[in-house]
């Protein structure tokens, strides 16, 4: 409660991170515990909703020239909405308008870069 979380959505469990009791499997120590282990615990947690329809908010954590075509790509964050092929985007603060030519996760061209994954967008 002091830290600002609701208790009802708080779960405490034992665990002994430096054996792995209770961490991702049960442990002999801890037999008397009949609740989650830490893995299940957060498997089970619910999906943050994406709003994938909202403009897009990118954080640009790096820029280089692509051994591609040798367009400048932009390492980013996606914060909210999506990035597509083709999409327009401001740069701000200069203000300076670019289209979106490809974007990629993981190195691999994608049909949208969307809320929370990381990725390059390779601009014009």
């Amino acid at each position: 409660a002091e830290a600002g979380f609701a208790a009802a959505c708080v779960q405490y469990m034992p665990c002994a991170a430096f054996d792995g009791d209770n961490v991702a499997r049960r442990g002999e120590r801890m037999g008397w515990w009949d609740g989650p282990t830490v893995l299940e615990a957060i498997e089970g947690l619910p999906a943050p909703h994406r709003d994938t329809a909202a403009p897009a908010r990118l954080t640009v954590l790096d820029s280089y020239k692509s051994r591609l075509g040798g367009a400048l790509t932009l390492a980013v964050r996606c914060n909210g909405g999506a990035v597509r092929p083709k999409d327009r985007l401001i740069l701000v603060p200069a203000g300076e308008l670019v289209v979106a030519r490809a974007v990629a996760t993981l190195g691999e061209p994608t049909v949208a870069l969307v809320d929370g994954q990381s990725g390059e967008i390779a601009i014009a």
